[in-house]
């Protein structure tokens, strides 16, 4: 009788913490290019498609950049830390394809007091 072929095994995929997995494989997410475990921002003034290659030819300068004024209430204990901050900027990126929280940067923080 023919051997029987030893098992095969695959290795989970990681994907680095600016890339999302598609179709089994590494994609860095818009604005950034690599291989999909390291993911590089591209320069200022420039973006990419998500899924761009490991190029920095993947970058391109920008159609326009826009500067956006947003006004929101939020718990002055939720902005009042770094973390609190970093979570406003990932809550305004997620609104976007085109906008990462690396190109979210708060300006202002006015505390209103009601009485």
């Amino acid at each position: 009788p023919a051997p029987t072929p030893a098992p095969t095994t695959t290795t989970p995929v990681t994907c680095g913490s600016n890339a999302k997995l598609v179709s089994g494989s590494c994609a860095c997410n818009n604005n950034r290019y690599g291989d999909g475990t390291t993911c590089t921002k591209c320069p200022s003034g420039q973006t990419s498609k998500a899924g761009s290659n490991s190029a920095l030819s993947s970058c391109q300068p920008a159609f326009a950049i826009v500067k956006a004024t947003l006004s929101f209430a939020v718990p002055k204990s939720e902005i009042d830390t770094d973390a609190g901050r970093t979570g406003v900027r990932n809550a305004i990126a997620s609104t976007s394809d085109e906008v990462s929280a690396d190109d979210v940067t708060i300006t202002a923080i006015t505390e209103v007091t009601t009485t």
